[in-house]
């Protein structure tokens, strides 16, 4: 079997808030640990991990991302270079591969500088039995990552899978409502136990 791990958003991981922070947030600790031990798991059976990342490092607010992550050891294997890196909107989506007609050719430059196109991200994603996603915010970007999925790169037989334990949300009865979404659409619900069987058997 073929696994792909989607990793959507984590900034998310470092939010109070709309507040970034810097290093161990001590409130979220169990689940922190949780997910670090099942990224360290994932890349030490070289499972392929796909980071979905909102800014290029590059930039001011990527930098800070960056540094976030550094300084909790719970995150540093998003920034492991055998890790895929993307950039998709705020949405949690890629920009088309030609340029809409409402903006500029310069709005375009810049958006194709700082976004992953829809064919670039095909690529990554590539072809695989099993898409395992996390990430969020559950009733915002991810639930976005997921339709986008659905709408233009599954493939018949594929199983999706969703680890709320992983996932972060705003609001408890958005992501209840999305997740009584996600099961609608065959999406299959994993507990951290079964992400970490998973990667053990792939």
């Amino acid at each position: 079997m073929s696994t792909l791990i989607h990793v959507v958003h984590p900034y998310t991981y470092k939010l109070i808030g709309n507040e970034l922070v810097m290093g161990h947030i001590p409130e979220f600790e169990e689940s922190d640990r949780s997910i670090g031990t099942f990224l360290r798991k994932a890349l030490d059976t070289r499972v392929a991990l796909l980071h979905y990342g909102d800014h290029q490092f590059t930039t001011v607010r990527g930098i800070l991302l960056q540094a976030a992550f550094e300084l909790d050891p719970n995150y540093t294997s998003l920034l492991d270079p055998r890790v895929d890196f993307v950039v998709t909107t705020h949405y949690g989506t890629p920009i088309p591969d030609e340029k809409p007609s409402e903006i500029t050719s310069l709005q375009w430059e810049n958006l194709r500088a700082d976004y992953t196109s829809h064919s670039a991200l095909q690529k990554k994603i590539g072809k695989h039995s099993l898409h395992l996603f996390f990430g969020g915010l559950v009733e915002a970007c991810l639930a976005n990552t997921f339709g986008y999925h659905l709408e233009h790169f599954h493939e018949k037989g594929a199983r999706l899978c969703y680890v709320p334990a992983f996932s972060v949300s705003f609001s408890a009865p958005d992501r209840k409502h999305m997740e009584r979404q996600f099961e609608n659409l065959g999406i299959e619900t994993f507990s951290p136990q079964d992400a970490l069987d998973l990667v053990h058997t792939s």
